[in-house]
């Protein structure tokens, strides 16, 4: 288990800008390896929406819950949710982003958070560290600097061993969801998701109404349902589709998806992906009145890939001072 003997973790954010200073600050505080370093730098978000009703998770769950982590609380059945979806978050065996503010769970806003997650995953998480189940990096915030590092879990190999194999084995993007994971997300302006209400707004509710339809299909295919996001507050910004695994996954497996009968002997039908060469810098130029007439991203002296995503990350930066932070956590 490492701790940093600092200030304590008091992220309230859903989502944590981890700087290029505060990760330094953090591993070097810890005198980490490289290797460590780099896998608490890549750790995931915790997702509230991560699900399932599986038996032999929920046996597990019980087992730890009564007889190793709160024996003697009667209360053991409010655990249960929580634990759930923390160990569905854990089970890949990397590092996991984790909260330890009461006020971050004060804020969940319930329509984002279907399993009820609540302050009691903290309880449940020191109980499993104090069992030999979690390793934990306790995060920090210097209020001199304005520097702040969420904390973050890891499940032990004692752990893992006990996880159910037909789950633990998963990847990542076919973890199952909740099903009653929200469809229709809203993001204020700083990226956090707001709550909303919808029977004042009746273009919320035709969306919905299409996109239960739309999962209805997906899931006839053994296809994750799709979420839609809205940024900046508004119902004008935005609106993209989110939560399938052919969104994010690699390059070469884009290439093997086919569309037809899963049935189909040859396999059903081969896709192909269109790809819009340096889209963002085109419609940029379109916005002037301009045409774009050679690769934007063929800068001399940059390997294209890398002029690609500083471009990339620049545009999407609100201020220079946050491009240039954000430019410095890009791995280029």
């Amino acid at each position: 288990m490492t701790y940093l003997a600092a200030i304590p973790d008091t992220t309230d954010t859903l989502d944590t800008l981890d700087t290029l200073d505060t990760i330094d600050t953090f591993t070097q505080a810890l005198d980490l390896h490289d290797a460590t370093t780099k896998a608490l730098k890549d750790a995931s978000k915790f997702s509230y929406i991560l699900w399932t009703d599986d038996k032999e998770l929920a046996d597990l769950v019980d087992s730890l819950l009564t007889t190793e982590l709160f024996p003697r609380n009667r209360n053991w059945k409010a655990y249960r949710g929580t634990a759930t979806v923390l160990l569905l978050n854990i089970m890949g065996g990397g590092y996991v982003r984790f909260h330890r503010s009461s006020r971050f769970y004060a804020n969940l806003i319930k329509r984002y958070n279907p399993a009820g997650v609540s302050f009691k995953a903290v309880a449940l998480v020191d109980a499993m560290i104090e069992h030999g189940y979690l390793e934990q990096a306790i995060g920090f915030q210097d209020r001199s600097t304005g520097l702040r590092r969420a904390t973050r879990i890891k499940a032990t190999p004692a752990l893992l061993n006990r996880i159910p194999k037909h789950l633990k084995d998963l990847p990542k993007e076919r973890i199952p969801i909740h099903p009653k994971k929200e469809l229709i997300v809203l993001k204020d302006k700083e990226g956090r998701p707001k709550a909303y209400l919808e029977h004042r707004l009746p273009q919320v509710k035709r969306m919905r109404r299409e996109l239960i339809s739309y999962n209805t299909i997906l899931k006839q295919h053994g296809l994750p349902p799709v979420h839609r996001v809205f940024n900046q507050g508004s119902w004008d910004l935005g609106g993209r589709f989110y939560g399938g695994w052919w969104q994010t996954c690699p390059k070469a497996e884009r290439k093997t998806i086919t569309i037809g009968d899963r049935t189909d002997p040859n396999g059903g039908e081969a896709t192909v992906e269109l790809d819009y060469s340096c889209l963002y810098p085109t419609l940029l130029y379109a916005e002037k009145g301009l045409e774009l007439s050679k690769d934007a991203y063929d800068i001399l002296g940059f390997p294209r890939n890398e002029a690609k995503k500083a471009f990339v990350v620049a545009v999407g930066a609100k201020t220079p001072k946050g491009g240039k932070q954000a430019l410095r956590c890009a791995d280029l």
